[in-house]
């Protein structure tokens, strides 16, 4: 399989105002579905600028103290889209083996993932308190993958889409500082492929043509915060009984009238 290497020196970067105005190791990019009647796309998902996003609403809380504060799908008897019991077993189960296990093989790396990146990851009550239209589920992850196109950083798979369209990764760079980035054309199974075998535990690397891969929000408490509005707002406006909160009238009325 032939693949392209990134070129991540100065001119491989990409700068963008929307996120805290760092400098994104990928393309910025939001990949994600329609909003029903107000963000068409043409496909399962679009790809959309940072600069045509809406603002996200003010939160004066820590990123704990929100999580905690959203409901609990699987307590308020909506169904759950993205789990089964037994994935929900599993996951408590397995949870601190495999965060263990994460951190170790991190920082034989480099910087060790973010510590809101796992306490959420490695908690189910906040997984559960996500749902997806399109049937997307966090894992359980328990290894990085190298980024052979810069040494000392690495990537986390956390997030898949049902289908295998896109990838949802942490990524954290030499220097410690982290993102979170989205892949779509191509999936999972090309990290088998290029010699990251995932049920023998030999995850050591991955390479990648940089035009895969887009910088979707300089932290994962920012992703989150965006992920769970949108999906939200999709399944009020298309399937819930429960109405449009005052902030996500905020959000979609963006799209009626931008900026």
């Amino acid at each position: 399989m032939e693949t392209t290497l990134a070129v991540l020196g100065d001119g491989g970067r990409y700068a963008t105002r929307n996120m805290n105005s760092r400098v994104m190791p990928f393309e910025p990019l939001w990949i994600a579905p329609q909003i029903p009647g107000y963000r068409p796309c043409g496909t399962t998902y679009g790809s959309f600028s940072p600069d045509d996003l809406p603002p996200l609403p003010k939160r004066e809380t820590s990123m704990h103290d929100w999580l905690s504060s959203l409901p609990n799908i699987r307590l308020s008897g909506k169904p759950l889209t993205n789990h089964t019991v037994d994935g929900i077993r599993s996951r408590r189960e397995w949870s601190g083996f495999a965060r263990s296990k994460l951190v170790d093989r991190s920082k034989a790396i480099g910087a060790p993932p973010p510590q809101d990146f796992l306490d959420f990851v490695f908690d189910v009550e906040n997984v559960l308190r996500f749902r997806s239209p399109t049937g997307c589920h966090f894992t359980l992850p328990d290894r990085p993958i190298h980024d052979l196109c810069q040494p000392g950083a690495y990537f986390v798979r956390f997030l898949d889409d049902s289908q295998d369209c896109v990838h949802w990764y942490l990524y954290v760079e030499p220097d410690g500082q982290s993102s979170i980035a989205a892949a779509w054309g191509y999936d999972h199974w090309m990290e088998t492929d290029l010699g990251v075998d995932i049920e023998d535990d030999q995850i050591t690397e991955i390479e990648y043509a940089s035009t895969d891969l887009a910088s979707c929000a300089s932290s994962i408490d920012e992703f989150l915060r965006r992920y769970w509005i949108e999906n939200e707002i999709h399944f009020r406006l298309v399937t819930d009984d429960w109405t449009l909160t005052p902030e996500m009238n905020d959000y979609v009325n963006h799209y009626k009238n931008p900026a």
